[in-house]
């Protein structure tokens, strides 16, 4: 998972200049796959002003997307994830 797209200015990437509807003017994301390789999405950051991310910013989130493909490809992990989300809802009602 070492594929990422990040634009700082929308308008000025041919594939989110279209998206001004949207008012889209920053994207940061990195593929997601499953083990075949297929695409099955993105985890992104996205922004309606232009911005900037740094390289620790990109690492943190390509960590995110790791973990997250992690948890969706391992019924185990996936279940204690879900077990400590409900904890925390639990505690914080």
């Amino acid at each position: 998972m070492h594929k990422y797209l990040k634009v700082n200015t929308s308008s000025t990437h041919s594939n989110l200049s279209h998206n001004s509807g949207n008012r889209i003017r920053f994207y940061a994301g990195f593929a997601l796959r499953d083990r075949n390789g297929v695409a099955l999405g993105s985890f992104c950051v996205l922004d309606r002003q232009p911005n900037q991310m740094t390289d620790d910013d990109m690492s943190l989130l390509k960590g995110l997307a790791a973990d997250l493909m992690n948890t969706l490809s391992d019924e185990n992990v996936k279940r204690k994830k879900c077990e400590e989300i409900q904890q925390l809802n639990d505690s914080s009602s």
